[in-house]
Parts: structure tokens; C-alpha cells; sequence
């Protein structure tokens, strides 16, 4: 049995489906931290193993800028800082513009854009939604960002390996796999769950 991610709630609505939130713990709510549905474009996915795995993935994400805030700090989780000047990194446009703080310095996003059906492209990119809407020109047809997931450069890249080794078998050409967007989606949530183990396995290992 998988272990939960923190803070990821599920609730069923009046039709039935599932509405994915991240709901951080009552001290981090008086600091601050407030309950977010997720994932922001939700109601852009056809099915719901794709909402899920779209919905794990966001988790992680704000769990990572979570834990970044404490231990700039020095602190636990259930004390974390107010999330003053990590809030606009929950907002993907927002937190590429931003210049000059280390922080954000020599980050990469591992993003997964596509249509509602067919290819999906797989890649990194310093701003992904303005490589989005140079891959809907050139394709001419509408793209969404399902996904994204950002780090430094050598944590995008490794990733970035990962997943295409994963979805090897779906290549259709470069970085464009014809495959579902869930498959999609469960292989780069794979592929950062196996690395933020070996990386934990590392750190108890020093």
C-alpha cells in the first residue's frame, strides 16, 4: 500500500467525482498556509486517473515549498514561517518572473504539455507556458501544461532521463510520446518518487 502524500485530501462532490485539495494542518492555516484545490487547472482533465495523478503531483510540489520554508528556518513543519514570500511559487507564471533571488536562481521545469488527446510532450524549460504557446502556434492546435515540477538544473535533467525512459516505448519523435496523459502522468510521478528516495538514501548515507 502506497503511503499518503501529506496534506492531500480527497472529497467526493454532488456528481460523485472526487475534488482533490491540499489542506495543510490547523497551526499552518493560522500561519498562514490556506487549503488549495488542486490541481489549479482541474477542470481540464477527462478522466479521473489523470486528475489524481495531476492532483499527487501538485501535492508534492507545495509539500517541497512547505519543508524549503522550514529549513531556510530551522524549523518544523507544524511551526512552518508564514508563506509570505513563498506563496508566489505556488503561482507557476508569477514565480518565472521573478529575478534575482537565489531561491529561484538556475531553476528548471520538467513540464508535461499536450492536448486532451493525442501526443504529449515531455521537456524542461525555464518558462514553460511560454514554450506552451510556441508549441499551440506551431501546432495549431489548443496545448495545456498538465504538469509541472520545478528544481535545479541537474534535478530537472535527471528527471527529465527518467521519464523518457519510462515512456521509451510511447516515443513518437524528440520529446513527443503517444501515450494518454495519465501514463504520462504516473511516470513522471514515478520518476520523482524514485528520485527523492535514492536522494533521502544518499542524505541518511553521509
Amino acid at each position: 500500500m502506497s503511503k499518503p502524500v501529506r496534506y492531500l485530501t480527497a472529497r467526493r462532490g454532488k456528481d460523485g467525482a472526487f475534488r482533490y485539495y491540499w489542506q495543510p494542518s490547523t497551526p499552518l492555516r493560522a500561519n498562514g498556509w490556506k487549503v488549495e484545490r488542486i490541481p489549479p487547472n482541474w477542470q481540464d482533465y477527462s478522466t479521473p486517473e489523470a486528475l489524481h495523478s495531476a492532483a499527487l503531483l501538485r501535492a508534492g510540489e507545495l509539500n517541497d515549498i512547505l519543508d524549503r520554508a522550514c529549513n531556510r528556518l530551522g524549523q518544523q513543519s507544524p511551526k512552518a514561517p508564514a508563506p509570505k514570500q513563498y506563496r508566489q511559487e505556488t503561482n507557476t507564471t508569477q514565480a518565472m518572473k521573478r529575478r534575482g533571488d537565489p531561491e529561484f536562481g538556475g531553476r528548471q521545469y520538467l513540464y508535461v504539455i499536450g492536448g486532451q488527446r493525442g501526443l504529449q510532450k515531455v521537456g524542461i524549460s525555464r518558462c514553460p507556458e511560454r514554450r506552451r504557446r510556441a508549441l499551440e502556434t506551431s501546432s495549431g492546435r489548443p496545448l495545456h501544461i498538465w504538469a509541472l515540477y520545478g528544481g535545479r538544473m541537474t534535478f530537472a535533467n535527471l528527471l527529465e532521463r527518467d521519464v523518457h525512459a519510462r515512456l521509451a516505448a510511447f516515443r513518437r519523435q524528440g520529446e513527443w510520446f503517444d501515450c494518454s496523459l495519465d501514463v504520462a502522468l504516473s511516470a513522471l510521478g514515478a520518476a520523482i518518487l524514485d528520485l527523492h528516495k535514492a536522494r533521502c538514501a544518499s542524505d541518511e548515507n553521509k
